[in-house]
């Protein structure tokens, strides 16, 4: 299993995550890294974001989802004047929760330049998707845990043993 970061301000795409509960489906398109390499069952993190002005409904640009991959990457082509494919992937909504910016997440030092989550010092890749490693995934949902946007029993939904969140929580920066 793999961990994606995806992003979007596509706003018919926004409007349908903000409106998801537990087991919507959707898919996800617009796609041009990981076409080979994104699998079933596969773990993502979405992140709307988007100029406040070109806003048609109104969200923070935050981290607001955690889905899984049930349909690899379809509807391959090369879009007019690009030169990389692009593809669709089909998501299963996991966990909703309300937005969670960069600045919750800054006292988890692990998660530092993790793409498009936590705090930046190097910049964003401006791309619809990124592949975390595993343990920058696993870190992401202990944090949310230790902010208590998921439970404990999250752990084992995503095949992260209890011992581990300790791994985390042992490095949280207190304010």
């Amino acid at each position: 299993m793999n961990y994606y970061a995806l992003r979007t301000n596509e706003q018919s795409t926004v409007s349908t995550i903000v409106r998801a509960t537990a087991s919507t489906t959707m898919p996800f398109g617009n796609l041009s890294w990981y076409l080979d390499e994104i699998n079933i069952n596969d773990i993502c993190f979405i992140k709307i974001s988007g100029d406040d002005a070109l806003k048609s409904i109104s969200y923070d640009n935050s981290l607001v989802a955690i889905v899984k991959v049930i349909r690899r990457p379809y509807d391959i082509h090369v879009p007019l004047g690009m030169v990389m494919p692009h593809g669709t992937i089909d998501l299963e909504f996991l966990d909703i929760f309300n937005g969670i910016v960069a600045d919750d997440l800054y006292k988890f030092p692990t998660l530092k330049n993790t793409l498009s989550i936590g705090a930046s010092t190097k910049g964003v890749p401006n791309q619809a998707i990124g592949r975390l490693q595993h343990l920058q995934g696993e870190d992401i949902i202990k944090a949310l845990i230790a902010e208590g946007r998921l439970t404990h029993a999250h752990l084992s939904t995503y095949g992260i043993s209890n011992d581990s969140i300790e791994v985390l929580t042992s490095t949280i920066i207190n304010v």
